[in-house]
């Protein structure tokens, strides 16, 4: 037989050896042998060559079925679906891990509504099919596994917010589907961290309530109180029970400060003043008041039992305040006169009101 029809057999250990014997085979069937190349007069040459054209166009399907990838023949796995979704962490699902679900080759960003400590993001990652450096900003976390996370892995993203709240996520690989974008809301309350901004929050809301209580209560607190007065009292010994119209008016510092009235009641002096800011730009706060008593040569301070405010915030320009100063009514005589000082806080424009004769 001639060199050209020496047939070079694939090796038992490929894959390809039977495909590529019979493909020999066919080769030699249609192409080299006489009894099918060459046509006799005669003796059905028309049909010789009508069976070397078949077994040609047989071995061409075939040459072009063997150079197709095995991985076409047994079939491709769907595409995923790319999602964006939303998760809110609250307290009726703090006790629950929420999943993330990653893919290879897929970006999954983690896009938070509150400020998180990028260099406080944990990956652990068993199998090792995600980077050991994970890309953090302030407010999202980029997640780009190398391959899937196989079922029985257990992968796990770890994630601190700014005000130290700590929040676990499980990663999986699921089939057709990965999470392109998942917008995290976290709605703590019950296990927010103290610092934070909602717990914060919720003090301030607590404190205005009590507040707010304490307001509509006040009216009856007092009278409470002086109910609680009247009953400690010696109910033997003379009581004196006085109103006084008073007009002592001075302008200092830019303020304008009037004594007005005076109660007597059960041993206490109970001084009605009024202050006007007549500043034309800066507030006035007032912090404290001192009160002494003055006669025979000598000076006396008076301890001050209560300065209240008709509103403890700053006065501002052309605001007027009322203002209640009450301290033990002292001994004293027709001569003695009062001083009362008014203090500014954190600052110096103090006002002294001399010689209020009660």
């Amino acid at each position: 037989m001639p060199a050209s029809n020496q047939v070079h057999r694939a090796s038992p250990a490929s894959p390809f050896f039977p495909l590529t014997s019979a493909l020999w085979g066919l080769w030699a069937a249609a192409v080299c042998c006489p009894q099918t190349h060459s046509a006799q007069p005669g003796h059905g040459g028309p049909r010789g060559s009508r069976v070397a054209r078949t077994g040609l166009s047989l071995l061409l399907v075939l040459v072009a079925g063997a150079f197709v990838p095995v991985e076409a023949l047994a079939g491709v796995p769907a595409r995923r679906e790319l999602r964006r979704r939303p998760l809110q962490v609250t307290d009726a699902t703090s006790t629950t891990v929420p999943e993330v679900h990653v893919a290879a080759g897929v970006p999954t960003t983690l896009a938070f509504r509150v400020a998180i400590k990028p260099e406080a993001v944990l990956v652990a990652d068993a199998a090792g099919v995600l980077p050991e450096r994970t890309r953090a900003t302030t407010t999202s976390v980029l997640l780009t596994p190398r391959a899937d996370l196989p079922p029985s892995t257990v992968a796990t993203l770890t994630v601190t917010l700014a005000d130290g709240t700590i929040l676990p996520f499980l990663l999986t690989s699921v089939p057709g589907e990965a999470d392109l974008q998942v917008d995290v809301d976290v709605a703590l309350q019950a296990r927010q961290a103290p610092e934070s901004a909602g717990a914060l929050a919720s003090v301030v809301s607590q404190l205005q309530q009590k507040l707010d209580e304490c307001s509509s209560t006040a009216g009856t607190a007092g009278v409470q109180k002086i109910a609680t007065l009247v009953s400690q009292q010696d109910l033997e010994k003379p009581q004196a029970f006085q109103r006084y119209d008073i007009h002592r008016l001075t302008r200092q510092n830019q303020l304008l400060v009037e004594a007005k009235q005076a109660y007597r009641l059960f041993g206490v002096t109970y001084i009605v003043l009024t202050v006007q800011n007549r500043s034309a730009s800066k507030a006035w706060v007032f912090d404290r008041a001192e009160v002494s008593v003055q006669g025979g040569g000598a000076t006396e301070d008076l301890k001050v039992s209560a300065a209240v405010a008709e509103k403890m915030v700053a006065l501002q320009p052309d605001e007027t305040v009322r203002l209640v100063v009450a301290f033990p009514t002292p001994n004293q005589s027709a001569t003695h006169r009062f001083v009362i000082a008014l203090r500014e806080k954190d600052g110096n424009r103090h006002v002294r009101l001399d010689d209020v004769d009660l």
